[in-house]
């Protein structure tokens, strides 16, 4: 089978052409999910063949050498499991590729099982272009950083539907629902940033676990969908006993919640 390759479209300044840029296999069967990773993977400077059910995948895995495989967990055909078990047991020139787990399965323990598994990294779906982007860099891949306009072209900083939902809803007295939120989400950020920075340099990584997903949920009860996905990294490094990172996304964490802070005051 010939692989379906993504367009990467014409180089910009600084790309060089597409044979510079790293090659990934991204195995995923549902065509919108396809679409959107085929453009976040372009804008970070990849060039991207598509298998669209696990046995494709094997196919494309045997044949051609990648810098990482992107593998969807349930897909038709062999699982994302299936797929990297026949990978590293074959004799294809991708036994030792980084494999990033590509999946909307975030049930407790799900993680530890791909990672058992011979995979490399592990995403849940839907993911930002910021959350990709430390995926694959993190797995040594070398990624373009996005700018501020590629990332707000994928990731809004606020979830405006819900936003207006709660506009329109109102309280026994009367009042919108937001404005109760809102100075609920002002009156608690604070806190909770500074609990999660407290924690991580006591070296507690539960706590600040806690906190910054105390601090997802808040910013996604009021829209705030891009400092959501930063507090849950924070989540996800502290999960990992990786206080060193987790400390080092409070930055981007910080820009993000000042950010969502300044986008509902308009």
């Amino acid at each position: 089978a010939v692989p379906s390759r993504a367009s990467t479209g014409p180089s910009t300044a600084g790309d060089g052409a597409d044979g510079d840029r790293p090659s990934l296999l991204l195995a995923e069967d549902d065509e919108i999910n396809r679409t959107v990773a085929c453009a976040i993977l372009d804008r970070l400077g990849f060039t991207v063949d598509v298998a669209v059910d696990g046995d494709e995948a094997v196919h494309l895995a045997e044949a051609t050498p990648y810098a990482a495989l992107l593998l969807d967990g349930q897909m038709p055909g062999r699982t994302g499991l299936e797929v990297a078990h026949a990978v590293r047991t074959g004799d294809g020139p991708n036994r030792s590729a980084p494999i990033l787990a590509l999946t909307a399965a975030a049930m407790s323990g799900e993680r530890e099982r791909f990672l058992a598994a011979s995979m490399d990294g592990f995403l849940a779906k839907p993911f930002t272009m910021v959350q990709l982007a430390e995926a694959l860099s993190a797995l040594g891949l070398p990624v373009r950083r996005p700018d501020a306009a590629a990332v707000a072209a994928v990731a809004p900083v606020l979830d405006e539907e819900r936003v207006d939902e709660l506009r329109a809803i109102v309280d026994g007295a009367g009042l919108p629902l937001f404005d109760e939120l809102r100075a609920l989400f002002d009156a608690t950020t604070p806190e909770l940033r500074a609990a999660i920075a407290a924690a991580l340099a006591a070296d507690d990584l539960a706590r600040a676990g806690r906190a910054a997903q105390e601090l997802a949920s808040s910013c996604a009860a009021i829209g705030a969908v891009r400092a959501a996905a930063a507090a849950e990294r924070v989540v996800q490094a502290c999960e990992a006993g990786d206080g060193a990172r987790a400390t080092r996304l409070l930055d981007e964490l910080a820009r993000r919640l000042d950010e969502a802070a300044a986008a509902l005051d308009d």
